[in-house]
């Protein structure tokens, strides 16, 4: 293999890790659970009581409503809401490797 395929084989390696790392966890759908649980700034994912789902940032937590810019979904047609995490180690693993392979294909210099 050359080391513009090993490059590539490794960035494709590296993103799909990175995904793995990214992850949405279920949170309790009630109000209060929310509340404690969502803050301003989180990517969450909601499923409402028609089947209609919404993925945003989240800018604000109301009394009755998660905001986003251009969406809001009232706590009480929450059917299913999960908030992204990245997993850290996870992530700081992947780049570690991705970063280690990188340079270990971009080689030593020898002659052409």
């Amino acid at each position: 293999m050359n080391r513009n395929t090993s490059a590539i084989t490794l960035a494709v390696l590296a993103c799909s890790q990175f995904l793995g790392a990214c992850a949405f966890q279920p949170i309790t759908p009630a109000p209060d659970a929310i509340r404690a649980s969502i803050s301003s700034g989180d990517t969450v994912r909601v499923t409402t009581l028609n089947g209609q789902e919404h993925t945003f940032r989240v800018t604000e937590i109301g009394p009755e409503q998660l905001r986003g810019e251009t969406e809001e979904v009232a706590y009480g047609q929450i059917a299913q809401l999960e908030r992204q995490e990245i997993n850290k180690p996870v992530l700081w693993a992947v780049l570690g490797i991705a970063l280690a392979g990188l340079a270990a294909s971009s080689g030593g210099g020898g002659s052409y």
